[in-house]
Parts: structure tokens; sequence; C-alpha cells
């Protein structure tokens, strides 16, 4: 072999490849992977699944295998669509139940996603952990393709930043790190793409002069770091609450928005918690008009273990102004959680009531009219005002819960509670304004009852379940037209706000006090007795105080059956829930319904717990174990040197010192001689003792050329090592250069 033709027959010594857009496989793997990590932990606390950042990560890394895999290899992908195939065979001939639950699980899932996408329902708690799986790896398909195959990263920008920045919007904690993250990761490929304008040379194998490499890291850290110091810089917006206030209307208007505006506050990381607002629930757009056409939502709000129906007081309110209700403005008094909320509840017979928060959270505790004891395993005390409205310092989060202790007796069988003149004066009250024919109706209805309270209240309630149309797209009152009148009136249909505020209104004016209540009604059982209440479950109705029972409830609307006022609850009730108050919760929350979806969850932890066990053996045998045989390889590489000639030794240890400028990004080009090479990066590695053009100089001669080398040129080479070790250490930084040195084991010379 002539000195002409000689090259390097070792690819360590090659350059890492380049792609066109300027990235290594290196800095692809870094956009690919920070780009989907931001994105995967959004996802993840978005739906609320509980994934800790390290199986997100790992999934990440483990997708960018797998599609490099099956990108590089066509029989990767042959033996996964034959995998594929082969296990459908086998559980169509063997395990047919299992597969007919998967196909059920599946169309069950297509089903919620559909009606989710149209704004009809919450996405299922069961199938959270699927959909972060399947979201997630669909994004990373994606990013693969534009990073890896298409090498067109700028298309990352926009669905990534737009989906982060949505998150961000709602209130998301993590999304300004995550933002930061994705910021980053993006950024560094913009910064490279800037440096290849000013240096072309950089896109070749061949880099003389390191110029292209430097500025693309100066400019791209330069870069990165700006935009993630404005990311940093802007809070999160949380202006989602004040903006569903003004223009619910507009947001319900938007397929999926209830859910995009409740996730965070659903959980208690989010810390999005607050009382309860009757536009949450699609059945009023404006906090100050009653009424107009019902949107219904179906996210699921509480689970509730008690007897049904149950009507759940959220909001009591006791002012009317013509086209709203207002609460109050009563000083709470605060109550100690787990103590009688009376004298003589303890002698009173009772049961035990569940309200256990799904997706959403409210500070409000909604519970039947006059709880005995309200306790929360969360909570030490909670606020009451003389209304009855209830609120825990901090929200109920998902999977949190509360216990009601509810008398079970209707209210002859409990104390009544006495109405002082100044409450009676309140719930007496009405707008000046009032047309006088809403007075002349009620009285004229009243009047065909008996001469009792109850009669004549029973009497308006039944005129107006009986003499209007139940609809959920009744129009609002207009501009200046009083709520009540323009419902008993004009339109005469309407759903539960219109029933409420008329019975109320029309109570006050026959000299009975009332007061309108929000809230929602349990009345649907499913298969393990207990409630799940929607937002669509949302409602409204009276508590009017009649004597000599005290408040009674009172259902005006014709859609829900007419309750006995006077006899509340179901017979058996007492015995419910045989239960102490306010035991600690079950492991694991909410029992799941799909038992392929339990499969995923309990794989899922057991992968996690897995995952950190293994990082930990990493850490404590394996890493420390690697280093030591590390360390044991280079000595028994320095006992195989010493033992060969010292021309021999000296080619050895000159291959060692290319490898060592390979790393440093200046490899020796194909068809090169080793003396072309060191005119051409002489400058990049001078040293006045150990001139590189001597050294390969004399390489070429004790290799081709049979020379003698002396010992003092052994030394100058070594120095020349210890000069370029000294150089990759500056370069790569005291960790990477250790851990390229004793972990990864490289670069080593080899006898």
């Amino acid at each position: 072999m002539s000195a002409r033709s000689w090259a390097m027959p070792s690819a360590r010594c090659a350059k890492a490849e380049i792609i066109p857009l300027g990235l290594s496989t290196g800095g692809a793997f870094t956009v690919y992977f920070f780009a989907n990590f931001a994105l995967s932990i959004c996802l993840s606390e978005g739906l609320l699944t509980g994934l800790n950042p390290l199986l997100a990560g790992i999934y990440c890394a483990f997708s960018y295998g797998l599609f490099r895999l099956l990108y590089r290899y066509r029989w990767a992908s042959l033996a996964l669509l034959s995998a594929l195939a082969l296990s459908s065979v086998y559980l169509y001939a063997f395990q047919r139940p299992l597969l007919s639950a998967l196909r059920q699980e599946a169309l069950s899932m297509a089903k919620n996603l559909w009606r989710y996408l149209q704004g009809q329902e919450a996405l299922d708690a069961n199938f959270l952990i699927a959909y972060w799986l399947i979201a997630s790896l669909a994004l990373q398909a994606y990013a693969f393709a534009f990073v890896v195959i298409k090498q067109r990263l700028a298309a990352l920008a926009l669905p990534y930043s737009l989906l982060i920045t949505a998150y961000w919007f709602a209130g998301a904690p993590s999304a300004l790190a995550m933002l930061a993250i994705l910021s980053f990761a993006l950024w560094y490929w913009y910064g490279a793409a800037h440096a290849l304008k000013h240096a072309p040379a950089y896109t070749h194998k061949n880099d003389d002069d390191g110029h292209g490499e430097r500025l693309w890291r100066r400019s791209a850290r330069r870069r990165a770091l700006a935009i993630v110091l404005i990311a940093l810089s802007v809070p999160a917006l949380e202006l989602h609450e004040r903006l569903k206030e003004r223009f619910g209307r507009f947001f319900n208007a938007i397929p999926g928005s209830e859910m995009l505006i409740e996730a965070y506050g659903a959980s208690r990381s989010g810390g999005d918690a607050r009382g309860f607002n009757f536009i949450d629930t699609g059945f009023q757009g404006d906090a100050d008009r009653l009424g107009g056409p019902v949107r219904l939502v179906n996210t699921p709000v509480y689970q509730v273990e008690g007897p049904l129906p149950l009507y759940l007081r959220g909001s009591i309110k006791a002012r009317y102004e013509g086209n709203s209700w207002r609460s109050a403005t009563l000083a709470p008094r605060a109550r100690s959680s787990g103590s009688p909320l009376f004298d003589g509840a303890e002698s009173m017979t009772n049961f035990v009531i569940r309200v256990r928060a799904l997706n959403s959270s409210y500070r409000t505790i909604f519970s039947p009219y006059r709880a005995l004891v309200v306790a929360s395993p969360y909570y030490d005390s909670f606020t009451q005002d003389e209304d009855g409205n209830m609120q825990f310092p901090d929200g109920v989060y998902r999977n949190e819960y509360y216990e009601l202790l509810i008398a079970a007796g209707g209210p002859a069988d409990q104390d009544r509670e006495a109405l002082d003149p100044e409450s009676e004066r309140r719930y007496l009250e009405l707008p000046l304004g009032l047309p006088s024919r809403v007075r002349d109706l009620a009285l004229a209805v009243a009047k065909t009852a008996d001469a009792s309270e109850l009669a004549m209240a029973l009497a308006i309630r039944d005129h107006l379940r009986n003499s209007y149309a139940y609809s959920l797209d009744a129009r609002a009152a207009p501009e200046g037209r009083d709520f009540v009148d323009f419902f008993l009136f004009d339109e005469r249909r309407g759903y539960c706000s219109y029933y409420a505020s008329a019975l109320a209104v029309m109570l006050r004016a026959i000299g009975i006090p009332s007061r309108y209540v929000e809230g929602y009604i349990a009345q649907r059982e499913e298969e393990d007795g207990s409630s799940i209440v929607r937002q669509k479950d949302a409602h409204s109705w009276v508590e009017a105080y009649i004597e000599p029972y005290g408040w009674l409830t009172l259902e005006a609307t014709p859609a829900y059956p007419p309750a006995d006022p006077l006899q509340p609850w179901p017979s058996g009730s007492a015995s419910f829930i045989p239960s102490r108050l306010a035991q600690p919760a079950a492991q694991g929350g909410q029992e799941d319904s799909g038992r392929v979806m339990r499969y995923v969850s309990q794989a899922a932890g057991a992968l996690t717990i897995t995952l950190a066990v293994a990082l930990l053996i990493a850490i404590v045998i394996i890493l420390p174990g690697r280093v030591l045989h590390s360390r044991l390889k280079r000595k028994r590489l320095e006992a195989r040197l010493s033992q060969l000639s010292i021309e021999r030794r000296y080619c050895v240890l000159y291959l060692f010192a290319l490898e060592l400028m390979a790393i440093s990004g200046h490899s020796i080009a194909r068809g090169e001689t080793a003396r072309e090479y060191a005119d051409r990066i002489k400058s990049r590695f001078y040293r006045e003792e150990a001139p590189f053009t001597l050294l390969s100089s004399l390489f070429e001669d004790a290799r081709y050329g049979g020379h003698t080398i002396e010992p003092d040129s052994e030394a100058r080479l070594w120095l020349f090592i210890v000069y370029l070790e000294g150089q990759l250490r500056a370069r790569l930084g005291r960790i990477r250069y250790l851990w390229m040195r004793y972990v990864l084991a490289k670069p080593l010379p080899r006898p």
C-alpha cells in the first residue's frame, strides 16, 4: 500500500454524519426528544393521567429507536406487521372473549372521542392513558418524519407551539417550562440554519477551520437563550375564568371548550378551584341574565353515593333583580369538619352521602338541605353563611371526596330551623318594577287551594308544571323585561331556571318566604349503586319556608317528578351506607370499568416502578461497575502496548491521536495521506515540542518505509496525545469527557 493511498481504516475516526440541515444524528435526536418530551408532559397533565416525567422521557426515547429501526430496516416493518397479524390470528382462534373485549373497548374509545370533539361528552377517565399513548405516538411519528426523514424541522414549530400554548392559555403550571424546553429545541436548529448561511463549508464532512461549527453553537445558544427567557418572563395567562364569565356563549360554541377550560382545575396541581357557577353547566350564558338556549355538557362532575334522587345544593340565592338572582352578602361562619352543625344533630336518625370529585373542582360543598355533619379528610374547617352556602378553603380536586351526614326523616321529624325577622324580610323581597299581573296570577292560583301555606305553595307549583311547556330552547327575556313576567305571559315555555324563578317570585307574592337554589340533581343509578353527576344534570329549584315545617324543597319543573316535600328520602335510606365518616380514600380512586384499560393502567404503574428501580440499579451498581471495567480495560491495553516493538507502538499511538482529533471535529478525509492531513490541520493542533507534521512523517516512515523510531520521538507523540486529551476535555466539558472516557470507554488505543 502506498502512502498516497493510505486512509483511516477505522470508522470510529470518521466524523459523525451531518444531515443537510446542519444537525448530526445526535443533534436530530436532541431536537426530536426535547420537542416530544415537552408535548408529552403537557398531554399527560392535560389528560390528568398522573404519569411521571421519567416514563414520558423513556417513551419518547423508545419511540425514536422504534421509528429509526423501522425506517432503516425494511425487515423490521415486515416483522412488526407479521407479529400483529399472528397476534390477531391467535386472538381470533384462542382468545375470542379477549378479542371481543378489545373490539368493544376500541369502539367505546372511538365513540367517546367523537362525542368529545363534538363537545357533547368529556373524555372517559378509563381511557385517558390510552389516549395519551396514542396521541404521543402519533405526534412523535410526525416529528420523526420531519426531523429525520424530510429534514424540515420548521414544520414542528407551528403545531407543537400551538398545542403547548393552548395549555399555557388554560393556566397549566407546567406549560411554561415545557414551552421553554420546546423553544430551546426548535431554536437550536434555527441557529444552525442561520450559521449555514455564513459557513456553507459546514455542510460537508471536512470543516477545515471549524468556523461553521463554532458559529452554529454560538448562534443557536444565543437565540435559544433569548426565546427561553421570553417564555419564562411571561406568566400563565389564567384568563379562562374571566373570559368564560364575560363571553360564556362564545366558549360554549367551541367543541370541547369546557374540557380545555376546566382540565387543570380538576387536578390539585392546577390549583384552579372556584365557587360553583351556573355558567359552567351550560344552562346560563351570561352572569347578568337568566335563560336562553341550553347547551348540554356531558362532563362528569361528581360520583355520589346515596339514596336517589338527591338535590345537591350548590348556590342558594335570595335576591331577585328582575333578570337574575344574586346571593346575599352575608358574613360566613367558620365550621369544623366532622363536627355537628347544630344542636340535637347527634340524636337524629341519619345516613351518609359520599361525594367524590371527577373532572372538575369546586370549593363549594354540594349537599342536600340541612346536613348534620360535613366531614373531609383534606380540610379541618369550612365556612357556612346564613343561607346555607358552604365552601372549603380550597377545592375538592379529582378523586378527592367529602362525606355528609343527613337526617333520614322528613321535616316533621327534625327540629325546625327558626326564621328571624331580618331573614324573613330578605326572603320576601321583590323588585319594585315587578309587573302587577305576576302578583295577580299568584293570588288567583293560591285562592284555588285551601288556606294552608303548604296547599297554596303546592297549588302554584302544580299550576306551573301543568300550564307551561318544558323546552331547552327558550328565549331569554328581552332587554328591559322582567324575566318571570316574560316567561309567564309571553314565552310560556322554558327549563328549570324559568320554573324555579317563577315559583320563588309567586310564593313571595302571596307572603311565603322562598329562595332560589342552583346545584345538581343525582338521579341515574350506575351498576355499582352510585350516581355519576354531569354538568348536564345541573338544576335549579325552590326552597320555601312553610309553617310549621320549616324549609321545604319544591320541584316546579315538569321534566322532574314532583317529590313529596314532607318526605324527601326513600324508605330504608337510614342504612344506605353503614360506614364511618371520612374514611381514607380507596387506593387508585374510581374503579375502572374497562378491563383492557385496567391492564394498561396497571402496566404503566408497574413500568414506572421498574424504570425507577432500573435507574437506581444503574446508578448504584452498573455505573461504578462500568467505570471499573473501563479502567481495567485501559490497563490491559497499556500492558499490551508495552510488549509491542517501538515502531508498532508508535503507529498504534498515532492512530489513537487521529481518533482523538476526529472526536474534536477534525477527521482525516478518505484518500488523504498522513502528511497531507498534517499540512491541512497543523494550524489547529500546533505544539512546538511536538509538531504534528514531524509526527506524521515519522508515522509514514515507520509504517510504510520500515524506518526505526527513536524513544524521544515516541515521547513527543505521548506529549501530543496528552495535549489532545486536554483539548478534548476543554471542548466537551469535564462531565461529558469523564462520561466518554470512563463509561463509554472511548477512545482507546488498538494494539
